[in-house]
């Protein structure tokens, strides 16, 4: 392989040749002028010439012939190497493959998320490098003596970007279906088409979900290389919009822990025994939030047998667990600003006289790593009294994880993730959301940051 490629560098660098990589480097960047391409990395560069190889070519009239073509027909190539290009010309396949594993055994084993198709192929180690579990890859790959090789390099993307340009890939498959094959096999594919479209919006796991029909893949491999451009473009647009994470209540998250000085304690226990809000559990109290629909409570009424019971149940969000701290404080766990102003709110009324002590929060805008950080950004720099605030962090993210799995998420379709994790409609796609919490701890721990404690979520809801 990398004799081929030496050989197709000194063929792109001869003066007739150079212009069609320059208008293939210009399309990649869709015709903007330098000054808004940025800086561009080494990667972006080899990926844009090595799409240039099988889209630019020297007859205008003629989209087939291109200058992978050119170089095996070229005199001066040698006959081996010729028989190299023309099958990387023919068999080539572009996609958004998803990486289940990041240790090669010896390869691995992909899957394309805009065709469902699964291919085994080697691919090379220094692309891998900090590339966490479940990213998602846009790129080529290549056969080479029968074994699929990764090409030139990938742009490494989180789940959720992965699935966006997916999306956006079958959309402009949709559009130019009906240029791309007769006219009296279009309808059928494009209904394939869309409902491999429905079931990739369904949020699903991958390996869930029917991969398209040989024919339709075939398509859509001329539509992702083609579209290569754009798809890295709404890359560009998705990474720029600002992170807006939410609790239920629609607050902005934040997961704090606070210690609150209490005047009077028994003011404070009198008010909230007396909240319908708040029941007691072994260590203190939980102030619960909206109740669930009248369909999930008749369901836990039925199965549990009793209304108390029900109130208890994980059908009700969590708003914050409160625990005894000493006779005069408690330990307040909440996943935002506006729930801890409401709780201590609720103790002035009461006549206990609460003030906060301290606290300490993580806000996952910051903390967690913004999309597209995973790979290549550079580690958090070391912080004064690192000790005590990991163990800070910890804490406040333990307290998320307990409150979490007890609250309704819209990902789940306003599930919580334990009604999810035995639910057949849910199962699915609170596995898919646990792989998102996977990569972006496995990315978060590459700068030094927190993680979710995955494998403990894993273990509560049995899904291990």
């Amino acid at each position: 392989m990398y004799e081929l490629r030496e050989a197709l560098r000194v063929f792109l660098e001869r003066p007739e040749i150079d212009p069609l990589l320059v208008q293939g480097i210009r399309d990649w960047y869709l015709g903007r002028p330098p000054e808004e391409m940025g800086d561009p990395d080494e990667q972006e560069v080899r990926l844009a010439v090595e799409r240039a190889l099988v889209t630019m070519g020297p007859r205008p009239d003629d989209d087939h012939y291109v200058l992978l073509d050119m170089f095996s027909e070229d005199p001066s190539t040698p006959p081996e190497l010729a028989r190299r290009a023309r099958e990387w010309r023919q068999f080539a396949i572009f996609g958004l493959w998803e990486v289940g594993e990041t240790t090669p055994d010896p390869g691995l084993l992909l899957q394309d998320l805009v065709t469902g198709r699964y291919v085994h192929a080697a691919v090379a180690p220094e692309q891998l490098e900090g590339l966490p579990r479940w990213s998602v890859v846009l790129g080529a790959l290549l056969p080479v003596e029968g074994i699929w090789r990764s090409g030139a390099g990938f742009l490494a993307l989180t789940p959720t970007e992965g699935r966006a340009l997916a999306d956006e890939a079958l959309r402009l498959g949709r559009v130019l279906l009906p240029h791309l094959v007769p006219r009296a096999v279009a309808g059928p594919l494009q209904r394939e088409l869309d409902g491999r479209r429905k079931e990739l919006r369904s949020g699903a796991p991958s390996e869930d979900l029917e991969p398209v029909s040989p024919e339709l893949a075939h398509v859509l491999d001329k539509v992702v290389g083609g579209a290569m451009p754009a798809l890295r473009d709404l890359l560009r647009e998705l990474r720029a919009r600002p992170m807006d994470v939410r609790n239920t209540d629609g607050e902005p998250l934040e997961l704090i822990t606070a210690r609150v000085r209490l005047r009077d304690r028994m003011a404070a226990e009198d008010a909230m025994e007396a909240h319908p809000d708040f029941v007691t559990h072994e260590t203190g109290w939980v102030w619960y939030g909206k109740p669930a629909d009248a369909a999930t409570r008749a369901m836990n009424e039925a199965v549990v047998g009793s209304e108390l019971e029900v109130e208890e149940d994980s059908g009700r969000s969590v708003r914050a667990f409160i625990d005894a701290d000493g006779l005069e404080r408690f330990k307040v766990e909440v996943n935002s600003r506006g729930r801890l102003d409401r709780l201590l709110e609720i103790l002035r009324r009461a006549g206990a006289g609460p003030s906060v002590e301290s606290e300490t929060r993580i806000d996952p805008a910051l903390d967690l790593p913004a999309p597209g950080e995973a790979v290549g950004g550079a580690p958090r720099p070391p912080r004064e009294h690192e000790e005590e605030l990991a163990k800070l962090e910890a804490e406040a993210m333990a307290a998320w994880r307990r409150s979490w799995v007890d609250e309704p998420v819209p990902a789940l379709g306003g599930r919580t993730p334990r009604e999810a994790a035995s639910d057949p409609e849910g199962h699915p796609l609170l596995e898919a959301l646990l792989r998102d919490f996977e990569y972006r701890e496995q990315a978060a721990r590459t700068h030094g940051a927190p993680g979710h404690g995955v494998e403990e979520l894993r273990r509560t809801l049995g899904m291990a």
